[in-house]
């Protein structure tokens, strides 16, 4: 029983985490701020290839190709990209960001509802469920990053 409310409560604070993705204002999701920017370790995306992100990162879940209507596509449309479109991209990936990792966060919620070994595996599951989400939106932050400014100069 307590395995199906950790399941529940999880299911829950997804949804809630999505729904915080929409309606928080967009503009809070600035790439530029502190919290988004590429790191230097992060070597402009290199280091994520340690971890084989390009292979593995369009094989997890998109809610941008799941709700269509709701989260715009990260997906180039050929040729016909504008910043805007880009911006709007680089905000998604920085709303899915902090969803991910606050979903990581509020998994160990688990370990109070049940005590003991079955709480702690659900919360680690939780949390380690979340990294390849954080790791994917962080690998391709400065892909757009170049192509948004790009754009910039070049509509200027």
């Amino acid at each position: 029983m307590k395995f199906w409310k950790c399941v529940i409560y999880l299911g829950g604070t997804g949804f809630l985490g999505f729904l915080m993705g929409r309606v928080l204002p967009k503009r809070w999701f600035d790439h530029n701020r502190f919290w988004f920017r590429c790191r230097s370790f992060e070597q402009e995306g290199k280091f994520y290839d340690r971890f084989f992100v390009r292979k593995w990162k369009d094989h997890l879940p998109d809610m941008s190709k799941l709700l269509p209507s709701l989260i715009p596509s990260k997906s180039p449309k050929a040729g016909r990209q504008t910043a805007k479109d880009v911006e709007e991209n680089l905000r998604e990936t920085c709303i899915a960001e902090v969803i991910h990792d606050l979903l990581g966060i509020v998994g160990f919620g688990c370990m109070w509802i049940w005590p003991g070994i079955g709480g702690v595996v659900m919360s680690l599951l939780c949390f380690f469920g979340n990294i390849p989400f954080v790791m994917a939106q962080r690998y391709n932050r400065p892909r757009f990053v170049k192509i948004y400014n790009r754009l910039r100069r070049i509509s200027e």
